[in-house]
């Protein structure tokens, strides 16, 4: 997979996943299995797959949270490097939640999660 400018090669590794936020000003993060961080719940875009369906999916895989389309929007696609050190592509939506959220996390997907706070974001927290 290769990035060539504001391109994408047609076999990167496209991933999807959601900035949850509260109206704590907080953000929800899952802590990768790999020891590299937090990130916004996501994954990898199955063939064919709409993006914001990915995102959904993958939410309610790793922390059992239902959202609908309706309750997304799009904040932004970001370059990054893929599970193989190779270019790849997030495509990221935000959504808010209530600060008392019930999650069921699941440990195959995701280390664990934790709230963040807009000032501690920052070195801690990666593109998937």
């Amino acid at each position: 997979a290769r990035l060539h400018g504001d391109t994408v090669a047609k076999d990167a590794d496209i991933g999807a996943g959601i900035l949850l936020h509260d109206r704590r000003d907080r953000f929800l993060l899952a802590e990768r299995q790999d020891g590299r961080g937090f990130v916004p719940p996501g994954g990898l875009v199955d063939d064919g797959e709409p993006y914001i369906h990915a995102a959904l999916r993958e939410l309610a895989e790793e922390l059992g949270i239902d959202l609908e389309e309706r309750d997304l929007r799009l904040l932004g696609v970001y370059p990054t490097i893929g599970k193989n050190g190779t270019p790849a592509v997030s495509v990221i939506f935000h959504a808010e939640i209530p600060s008392d959220q019930s999650t069921t996390v699941d440990p195959f997907e995701v280390a664990g999660i934790r709230w963040f706070t807009s000032d501690e974001l920052g070195p801690n927290v990666i593109p998937f």
